[in-house]
């Protein structure tokens, strides 16, 4: 009964663990607590950025990089090009 058990056991550990709602996508330490919250943010004033955040016309929210120059760019594709190699 006890291999039995062990054995289901086992089983279940990996059914549960395929199961993961990971992101293949998102950087390795997006679910670091360091970057809690937005990581494009973070990267984006970690690099010595501002970032703000605009409420569009139909409600949703994007985040905006802006750099010293008065250039910006979208937050997330600021951080996809920089700190993925352009990759994503």
């Amino acid at each position: 009964m006890k291999p039995l058990f062990a054995t289901a056991l086992f089983a279940g550990t990996l059914t549960l663990s395929a199961c993961s709602t990971s992101n293949p996508f998102e950087p390795a330490y997006a679910n670091d607590p360091a970057f809690s919250g937005n990581y494009a943010a973070e990267f984006c004033t970690n690099r010595g950025h501002s970032y703000e955040a605009r409420q569009q016309a139909d409600g949703s929210v994007t985040g905006v990089c802006k750099f010293g120059n008065g250039g910006e760019e979208d937050a997330f594709v600021y951080f996809r090009k920089n700190a993925t190699g352009g990759s994503l």
